[in-house]
């Protein structure tokens, strides 16, 4: 399956599958908040993540899908993906359910309609995700549509390496906006190319920090 709204004569951009439900979950038609964290390295990285960000707010608002980036941090901590589908379970099965004691699906309820972007160490990133070796991470929350499969991306944390490679700050912050493209790409609801398209080398191949210059959508 690909997605139609970003493609070019060279490739096709790839949706995202919900594995258990089916379905391929993308940005809904309206306004999302977005909220970029200050670096915490105090190198203005952040503001690398906003000209990425950018890029896709221009290719987004054609269709119908409105990214206000906020001024400030996010007003909300990232979601515990574990935790919140565990509480989701006791919430489901709860006969007088409060969501005042599932602080996870509270936090989830305040953050719809919201991407919130965070810098966190490589080493917090992998333990985050349980494994791999990424520079960053994108969690997706989306409701299901009426057959029960993925429909619509509601919420989405981000996360960008604090600590990315490179000998000097001008590479470390091509490549903090390389990550944010590519992991935002993911936000958009859009999965790595195909083994044949990542010969390409583009936005979303496998690894987007290895790129000299600065990503562009295709």
């Amino acid at each position: 399956t690909s997605l139609l709204f970003l493609s070019s004569p060279a490739y096709s951009y790839q949706a995202l599958t919900d594995a258990v439900n089916g379905g391929n979950p993308t940005l809904d038609k309206k306004v999302y908040k977005v909220y970029v964290q200050a670096d915490p390295t105090s190198n203005n990285r952040d503001q690398e993540v906003k000209e990425a960000l950018n890029k896709w707010k221009s290719a987004l608002a054609g269709k119908g899908i409105t990214l206000e980036v906020q001024s400030g941090n996010p007003p909300e901590p990232p979601i515990d993906l574990n935790k919140l589908n565990q509480e989701i379970q006791k919430f489901n099965q709860d006969p007088a359910p409060d969501i005042s004691k599932y602080p996870e699906l509270q936090k989830s309820e305040k953050k719809k309609c919201t991407i919130s972007v965070y810098f966190e160490t490589t080493a917090e990133i992998i333990n985050r995700r349980g494994g791999g070796s990424e520079r960053g991470f994108a969690n997706n929350i989306w409701n299901l549509d009426g057959n029960g499969k993925a429909d619509k991306i509601e919420v989405s944390d981000v996360f960008i390496a604090s600590d990315p490679p490179g000998a000097n700050e001008e590479v470390k912050k091509r490549i903090t906006h390389n990550i944010t493209i590519h992991e935002f790409g993911h936000t958009a609801g859009l999965d790595h190319y195909t083994p044949e398209q990542d010969k390409t080398g583009a936005v979303m191949e496998t690894d987007a920090t290895l790129h000299g210059t600065k990503l562009d959508l295709g």
